[in-house]
């Protein structure tokens, strides 16, 4: 039998609520004075516009500690920060580590090139992805030889993009 919503100009409506006890208070505020370093230990990053996704990547390799801890042993002693992804992305990862408040990526995104009006233009975190790896890659030119966690990444990023000799025979 079919219900009808309103039966002689009159409707109940049921609704069940479940109240939980949220002791952190984060399910019900709107984290105008949220201190995300106070309550977690962490800090995430600023939206420079649409950059939801590089910063998404970012946490995750932050987080990916032998990556980090790679990054942290790149050569950059002589590197301009606007210029250098690789020691934008130190001072990144350094910040996230050290700061009490949410990290800014402007110096990273312009040491991609990229303009402030870049960063309002959606882009894809594969390509991204792909950006960062390779200017990591060229930066290691060097130390490729040598093992290091991040060289492995690198081998892994080679091999996934089908980049190492006799790897495109077997690429569908």
């Amino acid at each position: 039998m079919e219900q009808v919503l309103l039966d002689q100009g009159s409707t109940i409506i049921t609704a069940y609520v479940r109240v939980y006890k949220d002791p952190t208070g984060v399910l019900w505020q709107n984290f105008d004075n949220y201190n995300s370093k106070a309550q977690t230990g962490y800090v995430g990053f600023s939206n420079q516009g649409a950059t939801c996704y590089m910063n998404s990547l970012l946490q995750s390799l932050f987080f990916t500690n032998k990556f980090r801890k790679s990054v942290y042993e790149i050569p950059t002693e002589k590197d301009e920060p606007k210029k250098s992804v690789s020691l934008a992305l130190q001072r990144v990862f350094y910040q996230l580590s050290t700061s009490s408040e949410a990290v800014d990526t402007n110096e990273l995104t312009q040491s991609f090139g990229w303009h402030s009006n870049d960063s309002f233009s959606q882009h894809d975190v594969q390509e991204f992805n792909r950006v960062l790896q390779d200017n990591l890659e060229g930066k290691m030119k060097v130390q490729i030889n040598e093992w290091s966690p991040l060289s492995t990444f690198l081998l892994i990023w080679r091999l996934w993009r089908c980049v190492l000799p006799d790897c495109s025979a077997h690429r569908s």
